[in-house]
């Protein structure tokens, strides 16, 4: 990961159970706390709705905004 230090990233959740409280996002904190050890730096989470619109809209600003993507179902 030598070469892609300080690359720019982020993640998407995905999930109403998210938004609604009745699941709590541990992972999101887990894997923003990885990416800093690899000396990627991370823009943002998003959360969506599970809506195929919300995640699209969500998934074109992320490409235009960052290197990398990653979302979690």
């Amino acid at each position: 990961m030598a070469g892609l230090k300080g690359t720019v990233c982020e993640i998407i959740v995905i999930g109403n159970e998210i938004l609604n409280g009745s699941i709590k996002d541990t992972n999101s904190g887990w894997l923003a706390a990885r990416l800093h050890e690899l000396g990627l730096s991370l823009r943002r989470i998003t959360t969506v709705r599970d809506d195929v619109s919300e995640i699209s809209k969500a998934i074109k600003e992320a490409v235009r905004l960052s290197l990398i993507h990653i979302s979690e179902p």
